[in-house]
């Protein structure tokens, strides 16, 4: 598993008299989660997705160093891949899009070899 630290430019919290307070780098410096939460928190979700044998959405949170599993529930949306398509467990994960389903420029054509090479330079650029 790799570990990221993220900027973390700013985080909302829970104001002493109700409502919230914006920190500006608060904590930047930090990772979030330590090796422990994040196998705790990995174990749980894994158990959850094979309660609903499907994908699941899963909303959770740390309070006093424990984990609340707030709400899960299957992720409706989701169209099972063919095997070909899916990642190994282990792997690094393979991003498809689906322009069609996708805002803003779309096309009711084939992609030429170019556009296929630019749109991979730029996925790679902008989410790895």
């Amino acid at each position: 598993m790799d570990k990221k630290l993220g900027t973390k430019q700013v985080s909302i919290w829970l104001g002493e008299d109700g409502g919230t307070i914006e920190r500006r780098g608060h904590r930047s410096a930090e990772l979030t989660l330590s090796d422990a939460q994040l196998g705790e928190l990995t174990d749980v979700m894994c158990r959850i997705e094979e309660l609903y044998e499907k994908p699941t959405d899963i909303e959770w949170a740390y309070a006093g160093g424990q984990l609340h599993v707030l709400q899960a529930r299957p992720i409706t949306t989701y169209v099972p891949l063919p095997p070909e398509m899916l990642t190994r467990p282990g792997e690094r994960r393979r991003l498809y899009a689906d322009a069609a389903l996708s805002k803003g420029m779309t096309t009711n054509a084939p992609l030429s070899p170019m556009e296929l090479d630019w749109m991979e330079d730029f996925l790679v650029v902008r989410y790895m």
